[in-house]
């Protein structure tokens, strides 16, 4: 399918921003304003994306019929929410990976999209994770936030986390993130005009600074 201008779909966060921005408004400017500022993650960081990236893979074996939007749209992110709209009602695929949809400037990429023959759809996202920790939580609102409002028929939103022995455990979470919708508009719109401003917010260095992660950006913070 050959890339063309009508797949674009404007978006001002997304999922990891919106993340960046619950953990500190100065990390989610610096994100946008001053990229050449960030440092890589740590060795032991990546080594944890690595291990989530292969539990995910690993999950997705489970479906036939599938199709992964990175085929269509690769690292051009404006893209996803275009093909998918393309893609949602192909025949040919009852499955999608990374299917993206955007709602209020939000674009959000879920890990597995499955249409059903009643034509309503199940929603998985993968973590590599034994329980839901607050920014699991943070990503997942977010996610179902910007799905329910794009996709009107969702039966249900499954969290997919690990086990003791590293299984697969499937969790519905729905009735649990539609009570987040008022906090999630009024962040969404905070970092819209943090992004908006001429400076960056004055943040003090604290515990924000490692916790989820360990800022990308500590090391210009610290000057």
């Amino acid at each position: 399918m050959k890339k063309q201008n009508n797949y674009h779909i404007k978006h001002v966060l997304s999922k990891s921003t919106y993340v960046k921005g619950k953990q500190c408004k100065k990390m989610l400017y610096l994100n946008k304003h001053k990229k050449k500022e960030k440092k890589s993650y740590s060795k032991q960081t990546q080594v944890l994306f690595t291990f989530g990236k292969n539990f995910e893979n690993t999950f997705r074996e489970k479906f036939e019929n599938a199709i992964h939007l990175r085929e269509f749209a690769g690292n051009e992110f404006h893209l996803y929410a275009g093909y998918t709209k393309k893609l949602i009602n192909n025949d040919m695929y009852n499955t999608l990976f990374e299917a993206g949809f955007v709602h209020n400037e939000v674009l959000v990429l879920t890990d597995v999209l499955q249409q059903n023959e009643n034509d309503s759809y199940t929603i998985y996202e993968v973590k590599y994770t034994n329980k839901i920790k607050p920014v699991v939580l943070w990503d997942l609102s977010l996610q179902y936030y910007v799905c329910k409002n794009v996709l009107k028929n969702i039966e249900s939103f499954n969290v997919v986390l690990k086990d003791k022995k590293g299984k697969f455990r499937i969790k519905n979470i729905t009735k649990l993130l539609e009570r987040n919708f008022e906090e999630i508009e009024q962040n969404i719109e905070d970092y819209k005009n943090i992004l908006l401003q001429n400076t960056e917010p004055e943040v003090k260095i604290g515990s924000q600074c490692f916790r989820p992660y360990e800022c990308v950006f500590f090391d210009y913070c610290r000057e």
